[in-house]
């Protein structure tokens, strides 16, 4: 039987700020970091009814307002729309 594989590999960045710290802090700034990724999904059986898996266009999202994520301080760029 075949086995179907998709690969993607991505990089992201997000920010943050901890306004609870002290004046003076770094940490009370914005500031950021930049994440690698890469996800493989391998299926013996394809979805016809939802067809090819396509690009999806990225998306920038306040965690604060988007359900799902579990950290409220972390401004993040996701491809499409977080889970909970």
């Amino acid at each position: 039987m075949s086995v179907f594989e998709i690969t993607k590999a991505a990089t992201f960045d997000a920010a943050h700020h901890f306004p609870s710290e002290p004046e003076g802090s770094p940490y009370r700034r914005i500031h950021g970091h930049s994440f690698q990724v890469e996800a493989t999904v391998r299926s013996e059986v394809l979805d016809a009814e939802h067809g090819w898996v396509g690009p999806r266009r990225w998306t920038m999202a306040c965690s604060m307002n988007t359900p799902g994520w579990s950290c409220p301080r972390w401004n993040i760029y996701a491809c499409g729309s977080p889970t909970g």
